[in-house]
């Protein structure tokens, strides 16, 4: 194996292989299970009952973390932009989701006359979290753009499982039954109960959704389960969607999937769930990231070794970014989430998590799990894909397109080298990336044909 695909492989392998956690037996539930709530009433209804208070502002900004660094949530205030904090349970599995609005820029006016704000919902990528959308300068971050430019009121989903989203109302973050899910379980009970409760917060009928890697794979399977929230998306952007993943590029993923599949044949049998990147760690992150940023050699070897795994771009790379990423960028993820991505990247379909066959036909009454179906996804699609991007790569996303039936706009990004982070921290993101998409939104580009039908 040659130096450059063993650091990366040696480095994904060890953060699998030391996570501490609780091990205790757990049924594995099905995961097919469908629901759609009948009315927006139904999910504050749900969180009145489950919490004294949706809006807590308090209770998610006491996280503790070591070093000398802002959190997020001190970011964004530092920054000059109003912050709430909200609390949304899943009415099915208990898991609570935080979710961070930023209802609008440093100068508009919250409450005035005319037309309804328009609403997005951004959604991160697996290992990291909603502050991800809002390291960037202001100039550049697409969320602080859109609250500032186009008036939009902004919510940043900290997805079950993140270091902001560890509460759930029956189980401990520390036992081994929190940690049984996957992206799945994301789409299915979480994105639905998250849009109908931001379009009954901010009283729209519908909304953007704006998501990043992972993020984009919930959001398609649930779109797919429950075809009637189309309805409720006027554009859905899809940056670097992680749904078919079968041509990526990066180097650890072939010598990894057979040991981490072999693990996850493991974990199935004795009913073994764990986090990948464990929350103990995530309060010594401002300390990485203060060694990371080191301005003379330190901060170019941190975004190298982030540069292995999601794709070389050099140029683009704003290296004093990299102790901010790493302080806050960067989150915890179960280990079942992995398993799943891997199963694709091994396959090279969408389907639902693989129990192998024996529990696929009690679980799904098939030997193999079954396919998303992407033609139930009709509301209006974007989507952008990078070059250099060695986790999703263009081909996977073109195929992806053929797939759904309302795609608008489908572009790989001009510059060569656009990688799988480059969506978020690149240097020129603005004239690649952000300004068309703030465009589609101020105009509400396809949503108007999409009224039209």
């Amino acid at each position: 194996m040659s130096r450059a695909k063993l650091l990366p492989t040696l480095l994904v392998w060890t953060l699998i292989c030391t996570n501490f956690i609780e091990i205790t037996s757990i049924d594995v539930t099905k995961s097919t299970g469908k629901y759609a709530f009948d009315s927006d009433e139904s999910v504050v209804e749900t969180c009145s009952e489950t919490f004294s208070s949706c809006l807590d502002n308090a209770n998610f900004d006491s996280k503790l973390k070591i070093g000398d660094s802002k959190s997020g949530p001190d970011l964004i205030r530092a920054n000059g932009f109003p912050l709430e904090v909200h609390a949304v349970p899943s009415p099915t599995d208990g898991y609570v989701t935080s979710l961070y609005r930023i209802p609008r820029g440093r100068s508009n006016i919250m409450f005035q006359d005319g037309p309804p704000k328009k609403v997005a919902i951004f959604h991160h990528g697996i290992i990291a979290d909603g502050f991800s959308w809002v390291l960037n300068s202001v100039d550049k971050a697409l969320a602080y753009r859109l609250a500032e430019e186009a008036d939009v009121d902004v919510w940043l989903i900290h997805t079950r499982g993140t270091y902001y989203s560890l509460d759930h109302t029956s189980y401990s973050w520390t036992s081994n039954q929190y940690w049984n899910f996957s992206f799945h379980e994301i789409g299915v009970n979480d994105v639905p109960a998250i849009i109908d409760y931001v379009l009954y917060v901010s009283g729209q009928e519908s909304l953007y959704y704006i998501s990043h890697s992972m993020g984009c794979a919930a959001f398609v399977v649930a779109m797919s389960t429950f075809p009637e929230y189309n309805a409720k998306v006027r554009t859905f952007i899809g940056l670097a969607p992680s749904v078919y993943v079968g041509n990526t590029s990066a180097p650890f993923i072939e010598p990894l999937i057979p040991l981490v599949l072999k693990q996850q044949e493991i974990y199935d049998s004795i009913h073994l769930s764990q986090p990948f990147v464990s929350p103990i760690v995530m309060p010594f992150m401002p300390v990485v990231g203060n060694i990371c940023s080191n301005r003379f050699t330190i901060n170019w070897i941190c975004f190298a070794v982030l540069e292995t795994i999601f794709g070389y771009d050099f140029e683009e790379t704003n290296y004093d970014m990299s102790g901010e990423i790493m302080r806050n960028a960067l989150s915890s993820a179960s280990m079942k989430s992995l398993f799943h991505l891997f199963q694709l990247w091994k396959s090279g379909d969408f389907r639902q998590y693989d129990y192998q066959e024996r529990r696929n036909m009690e679980i799904y009454g098939t030997p193999v799990p079954p396919i998303y179906d992407l033609s139930k996804v009709t509301s209006p699609v974007v989507l952008y894909c990078g070059e250099e991007d060695n986790l999703v790569s263009c081909h996977d996303v073109y195929k992806m397109k053929q797939k759904l039936a309302n795609v608008k706009e489908f572009k790989k990004i001009s510059w060569p080298k656009f990688n799988h982070i480059d969506f978020l921290f690149a240097t020129n993101i603005n004239s690649l990336l952000n300004n068309r998409i703030v465009a589609i939104v101020k105009a509400d580009e396809f949503y108007a044909q999409h009224g039209e039908k």
